[in-house]
């Protein structure tokens, strides 16, 4: 038969266990709830980026012969183009490892490829993104996986 003291260690002992899985559980909690905090905060952002698209669709999808030719034009360019960039960044900067992502930006980023190999500030913007606009600049497409999620 088991004394008072045994019966006392045993419940230490799972006290203890459950006390640690519990700790386990609430890290894991809080890591998913980063994640999914992250995953929206970059769909808000892109979904921004989208609804200036659609207000804006020759500045989206930009003719540059067009847009040099006007000044108005190519000023209102000007700002757009900066507010793709800051939008691809920022999402690059919660995503630099997600092939996803990384192919979504990849291809809007193209869309200004042109712009972007004529005139693109990168001291701004981090060596990371820079890498991926250089890429979309230079059409390296060894960056991109087939695996989609």
């Amino acid at each position: 038969m088991m004394s008072l003291d045994d019966l006392s260690d045993i419940a230490t002992v799972v006290i203890a266990l459950c006390t640690g899985y519990g700790l386990y559980f609430a890290k894991l909690q809080i890591k998913n709830s980063r994640e999914a905090q992250r995953e929206a905060t970059a769909k808000s952002i892109f979904q921004d980026y989208i609804k200036a698209c659609v207000s804006y669709p020759k500045l989206a999808k930009p003719n540059f012969t067009e847009i040099k030719a006007n000044p108005v034009l190519l000023k209102e360019y000007e700002c757009f183009r900066t507010l793709v960039l800051n939008a691809c960044e920022e999402i690059h900067l919660l995503f630099p490892n997600d092939n996803y992502w990384t192919h979504a930006l990849y291809s809007h980023l193209t869309l200004h490829k042109d712009s972007l190999s004529d005139n693109f500030n990168s001291d701004s913007y981090s060596k990371a993104f820079q890498k991926l606009v250089n890429d979309v600049v230079t059409g390296n497409k060894a960056i991109l996986k087939n695996d989609w999620r």
